[in-house]
């Protein structure tokens, strides 16, 4: 689905229109913790994405939207300035962690055998 909104982004360029993705502060924050994404490197930035981004207000019987920010950048990497940052940023990985840190995470004791299959895997 992202991949496909920076197509759109790109094509609606050419064509001389815009996309525009709205989506809710929380999806925001858990793409910026997750990814390489930062939505402060765009601020002031020119490029066919646009995030229009609202936050859920409670209203008592009903949520209202309230307007947070709109964010606007390139989608793919400027030959001529490897330093901007771009939308695409938030389809990789911001940190990948060492196999020896994530086994330490995940394992809660260590396995009487290396496994070779899911059926010897002890957790």
């Amino acid at each position: 689905m992202l991949s496909q909104f920076f197509v759109k982004c790109e094509a609606l360029e050419r064509w001389g229109g815009r996309a525009f993705w709205l989506l809710q502060d929380e999806l925001l924050e858990y793409i910026e913790e997750s990814t390489n994404f930062s939505r402060e490197k765009f601020h002031g930035a020119e490029g066919p994405g646009t995030f229009i981004v609202y936050t859920m207000e409670d209203a008592g019987e009903e949520y209202r939207l309230k307007h947070l920010e709109t964010i606007t950048g390139p989608t793919r990497p400027n030959p001529e300035d490897s330093s901007q940052a771009f939308m695409t940023d938030m389809v990789g990985a911001g940190y990948v962690p060492s196999l020896d840190a994530l086994e330490e995470m995940l394992l809660i004791r260590p396995r009487a055998k290396a496994a070779t299959n899911f059926r010897d895997f002890v957790w």
